[in-house]
């Protein structure tokens, strides 16, 4: 990923933000069973990174947590890495 980082651009609001938590977003994909039937895999994704280090991600479903704990743990996750990235 070659674009620019800017250290100010996780605290600035974006209009794509639809959670409301940069770097935090939702996730619903479309995936099929084998026998072609197709299911939603849905969840929270939570992503951090800076140019020295490489993008991390971390997901959490809303199958196993639950819609509010899966956004606060995707939350935390988030904060927690970008709190460990070293500039």
């Amino acid at each position: 990923d070659k674009r620019p980082y800017h250290k100010s651009a996780c605290h600035r609001r974006d209009s794509r933000c639809t959670t409301g938590v940069i770097g935090v977003s939702f996730v619903k994909r479309k995936r099929p069973y084998a026998n072609g039937v197709y299911f939603y895999d849905t969840h929270y994704r939570a992503v951090w990174g800076g140019k020295t280090e490489s993008a991390k991600a971390k997901t959490f479903s809303l199958k196993k947590y639950g819609k509010r704990m899966a956004f606060q743990l995707a939350c935390r996750a988030r904060t927690t890495g970008v709190t460990a990235l070293k500039y």
